[in-house]
């Protein structure tokens, strides 16, 4: 190890140990996928069809389709657009 990977690795291990403890167990919990208890889709077309029956059935906000690099299966959430309102209301 060379002097500029020492002084690397020591300020990693600084930063590491000012984390506040909710946010390293959360870091060290990544083996679970990210879409552990999602529901997938196997096609856009499927969740896009699944998205309009919410709609119709719920209405409310406008939910989305996205690609999930993780399963490259399809997931449902909530629009950006909808986030942004949401987030604006607040303040």
């Amino acid at each position: 190890m060379n002097a500029g990977e020492i002084v690397e690795l020591t300020q990693y291990l600084k930063l590491k140990a000012a984390l506040p403890e909710w946010l390293t167990e959360r870091l060290n919990a990544s083996s679970k996928p990210a879409c552990e208890g999602k529901r997938r889709y196997g096609h856009q077309e499927t969740a896009e069809r699944a998205v309009s029956a919410m709609f119709k059935k719920y209405g409310g906000n406008r939910m989305e389709s996205y690609h999930c690099k993780t399963c490259d299966g399809w997931h449902i959430g909530h629009s950006n657009a909808v986030s942004v309102i949401i987030t604006r209301g607040k303040e």
